[in-house]
């Protein structure tokens, strides 16, 4: 898939770009905007993606609420509670 193709010249990139001491001020340029391009055609696919399946940003919005809550309930909850205020999680088990 291209996204796996773009994922592993992103981590050689960065493995490059953080191991290579020799490399000059133009290479390291160079690098910087080749990563920032893959970065942008991941985010173009994730939308395109998301669009496809129908995800809005009320959507996007609600997951964030309800992974904000989900923290929040995790550490009110005593150690080993999992996460909910029943043993084994929220609904038990």
């Amino acid at each position: 898939m291209a996204t796996d193709f773009l994922q592993t010249a992103l981590d050689a990139l960065h493995q490059y770009q953080t191991t290579d001491e020799d490399a000059d001020a133009s290479d390291k340029k160079t690098i910087a905007e080749v990563i920032s391009k893959i970065l942008s055609l991941q985010a173009e696919d994730q939308k395109e993606n998301e669009a496809a399946m129908g995800v809005t940003p009320a959507h996007k919005a609600m997951a964030r609420q309800s992974k904000a809550a989900s923290r929040a309930m995790e550490a009110m909850s005593p150690p080993g509670m999992g996460g909910g205020m029943m043993p084994g999680g929220a609904f038990g088990g």
